[in-house]
């Protein structure tokens, strides 16, 4: 039983708290192009492949950072990172071994937030054909780390680990996006962690995805998943030049028909009267 049910007063006093603390300002989304500038700047060397490869994952797949890097200031339940052996790669519909004959990544996410009985969830993704891509990611971070994936040593661990076998943290994803964002003309401070979730769930509604995908691919329980999403100016690219080709009828209500002549009693004869009328009867003239 729910013990807040038939509480108002409780209910009321949240609403005033939230109230007072103010809208928390949405986050802008991670772009193709900081996307890129991370991997130009960034991914020069082992920490850096693994720093762009988590971005990737990340934005494709719209993870919550909680399920793919570590958060410094609080414990971390590292079960529920993503793994090397979370990754599969498929080819032609069926597991292989090796990312670099690969056309598509299928990734089991362990458990999250709204996964309340840890069941897992399966999402995929195939090769894009650009230079950003999954699938191409993965084949990089495999080659230098065999260990980390399928049978590894390693496969058991959380992926997205430095050299030295640290996690990744949310500090590390924030900062670098941010420095893609100083980089690309955005304020910084408008950016953070969850900035690689926004974006692909944006990128996947300017790809023409309905909402129900976007929702259910991005694993949300609620309408929340609309606050991820940001228009942009190329959706409405036509609109106005199909809005005035446009041609319709409307479907309003159909026109009342005339009301029926009415008689009249007065008890010293029946006269029929026409329609009722909201106008002033008019009187003839009087003569002297």
């Amino acid at each position: 039983e729910d013990p807040l049910h038939a509480k108002p007063r409780i209910w009321a006093a949240l609403c005033g708290i939230k109230r007072r603390q103010g809208r928390v300002a949405r986050k802008l989304p991670t772009t193709v192009s900081m996307l890129r500038w991370i991997r130009e700047h960034y991914a020069q060397d082992d920490d850096g492949l693994i720093l762009f490869a988590a971005h990737v994952i990340g934005w494709f797949f719209l993870l919550r950072s909680g399920e793919y890097v570590a958060n410094a200031s609080t414990q971390t339940n590292l079960a529920r990172l993503v793994k090397g052996s979370d990754l599969i790669p498929h080819h032609a519909g069926s597991p292989v071994s090796q990312f670099r004959i690969a056309d598509e990544v299928v990734l089991h996410i362990s458990g999250s937030k709204t996964d309340q009985y840890n069941v897992g969830t399966i999402r995929n993704h195939y090769r894009s054909g650009a230079d950003l891509c999954p699938v191409v990611a993965l084949d990089a971070l495999q080659r230098r780390f065999p260990e980390r994936f399928g049978t590894g040593s390693e496969a058991h661990l959380p992926v997205f680990r430095r050299r030295d076998g640290s996690c990744l943290t949310r500090e590390s994803i924030t900062n670098s996006l941010r420095a893609a964002a100083a980089a690309e003309g955005v304020d910084p401070t408008t950016i953070g962690s969850h900035s690689n979730r926004v974006g692909g769930a944006t990128a996947m509604l300017q790809a023409g995805c309905s909402h129900a995908t976007i929702k259910r691919f991005g694993r949300w329980n609620s309408d929340a998943y609309q606050g991820y999403l940001w228009d942009s100016h190329e959706q409405q690219r036509g609109i106005g030049a199909e809005m005035i080709r446009a041609k319709f009828s409307l479907t309003g209500p159909a026109v009342a028909p005339k009301a029926p002549a009415v008689s009249l009693n007065s008890g010293i004869g029946e006269r029929s009267v026409g329609p009722l009328s909201s106008s002033p009867p008019t009187t003839s003239p009087v003569s002297d």
